[in-house]
């Protein structure tokens, strides 16, 4: 049952994303593209039975979608965490920028956010920069706005995070300063990620 619980998860975590592309498919049967319904009703209900949680997925064939389905709450249209699985694009992102010479890893965040940084900021907020958001050194012990203010100003609550170290010296895992790395990827390319690395990566690669 291992390569199942291994799969569930894989597009558990990809679903979100996918969803949007899976939207702009050609849509068909599963028995049109050579999968049986009966595969697939067999696969969720294994689903049901061995994980403790699954919030949707999307079934692309032939490059046409064959089945989606979504757990409640979960929708296709709900903003969706999906922590590691967006770091590798977003930092990914923030390397083209590099690349291109529209970005450089040790611009200071306070100075890309302007408008989101406290009326006091720390001298430690002040050091902060992207290649620290790269690194998951921000010196920050608690970060995450989704607990703090899901519908808020995302940008604006990371910023409002006490420094307790000084960034670049202490290594903390941290989605959050992932999310930063997208909100300076937009700034910069006034556009969305995903359609950045849409015509920079994921086309290109087919």
């Amino acid at each position: 049952m291992a390569p199942m619980k291994g799969f569930c998860v894989l597009v558990a975590a990809l679903a979100a994303g996918v969803a949007a592309r899976a939207a702009e498919l050609e849509r068909s049967t599963p028995e049109a593209e050579g999968v049986p319904s009966s595969a697939i009703t067999a696969w969720i209900d294994a689903c049901e039975r061995e994980l403790d949680a699954v919030h949707g997925f999307v079934i692309v064939r032939h490059g046409r979608t064959i089945a989606e389905g979504w757990w409640r709450p979960f929708s296709a249209d709900r903003t969706h965490m999906l922590y590691s699985h967006s770091k590798s694009f977003t930092s990914t992102a923030v390397g083209l920028l590099a690349d291109d010479g529209k970005l450089d890893l040790d611009e200071r965040v306070v100075d890309l956010f302007p408008d989101k940084v406290p009326s006091a900021p720390s001298t430690n907020l002040g050091l902060l920069r992207i290649r620290d958001l790269l690194t998951m050194n921000t010196g920050m012990p608690f970060t995450d706005p989704e607990r703090k203010d899901p519908a808020g100003d995302w940008v604006a609550l990371f910023l409002a995070n006490e420094v307790k170290d000084l960034p670049g010296t202490k290594y903390r895992y941290d989605s959050c300063a992932t999310y930063m790395l997208s909100a300076i990827v937009e700034k910069k390319t006034g556009r969305r990620l995903m359609d950045f690395l849409g015509e920079r990566l994921f086309r290109p690669i087919g």
